[in-house]
């Protein structure tokens, strides 16, 4: 009877805000009932959703926690537990405008595209000396190839692809997949204003006369955000053979008399900038939306914690 009571003093007292899980952002209230011995310290850092594996942690021996809006793909921890580190949340499609505002300023401008910038552009400029050798022995040596690549690579039929994903999203009740799609999207839209603003901005004669928008390459770019965008929601086994694919269509436009070497080489650098950025805003808006409920219990004490993120 005197520890139902006390127990009972705990629930009804023990309304509290832990010092060590709050942040910008968040709601983090808790009910504890612990002994001397287990520190009143969050089990999860909320932020990402990662377990912290504390002393409460392996105290109580919680019930995995429960969330809105998990995703079905848990990873394994070192320790052969499932705590959900790999967890992902898709943003609302209600945030789409305002994160493709953020990935054109903060997002595009953040210091992570400044390695790539750096190596895509010195890539480019090796390759500047060497444009016309290289695309007099390529040009002819694979017409298939350049046919297939001319189709599949054309921005039209990528973003006609991304939009196809895009529309299907309400009916597919899969975080990952939403948060591919909603990646795709922003990738393609951002892909396809930088490469056509800077083709109008340099105005580069191709190497077949057509026009002046060689420089850079509109189809390696836009496969090339495909590729990064599919690579980090679905891994190497899918991420490899779509960069394949991308540098084909390169080679392809290359071989077609449609674009230089230093031409679709900026322009795949622009593609992974794309996808890269997109990648980081989707997890931007998507951490946003977290909520976790974790109920607490073992023998001396019992507890909920909830984790509210906006």
């Amino acid at each position: 009877m005197k520890r139902l009571v006390f127990l009972q003093t705990l629930l009804m007292a023990g309304l509290s805000t832990s010092a060590s899980a709050l942040e910008p952002g968040g709601i983090h209230p808790s009910f504890f009932g612990v002994s001397p011995s287990v520190p009143s310290a969050p089990v999860f850092s909320f932020a990402t959703i990662e377990p912290r594996f504390s002393l409460l942690e392996r105290a109580t021996s919680p019930a995995p926690p429960w969330s809105l809006e998990q995703d079905e793909t848990r990873s394994t921890h070192k320790d052969g537990e499932a705590p959900f580190a790999d967890t992902i949340v898709a943003p609302g499609f209600r945030d789409f405008g305002r994160a493709l505002a953020y990935n054109f300023t903060k997002g595009l401008f953040s210091r992570e595209n400044l390695k790539p910038l750096l190596i895509g552009s010195a890539a480019t400029l090796v390759v500047v000396p060497f444009d016309d050798a290289i695309s007099e022995r390529v040009q002819g040596s694979a017409s298939d190839l350049g046919d297939i690549g001319d189709v599949v690579g054309r921005p039209l039929v990528v973003g006609a692809a991304t939009g196809v994903l895009l529309l299907a999203t309400p009916f597919i009740d899969n975080q990952r997949y939403r948060a591919f799609t909603f990646s795709l999207g922003q990738a393609f839209i951002l892909n396809f204003a930088l490469t056509e603003g800077i083709k109008a901005a340099v105005s580069r004669t191709r190497p077949n006369g057509e026009d002046d928008y060689s420089f850079p390459s509109g189809h390696t770019s836009s496969t090339f955000a495909w590729a990064s965008v599919l690579a980090h929601y679905y891994g190497k086994a899918v991420g490899i053979p779509s960069y394949i694919v991308a540098t084909l269509i390169a080679v392809s436009r290359i071989e077609r008399g449609s674009h230089f070497p230093s031409d679709v080489v900026f322009g795949a650098t622009l593609g992974l900038i794309s996808g890269f950025t997109a990648v980081r805003g989707s997890k931007h808006f998507g951490e946003r939306r977290r909520f976790a409920l974790l109920p607490s219990a073992g023998p001396n004490h019992v507890g909920v914690y909830f984790h509210l993120q906006f």
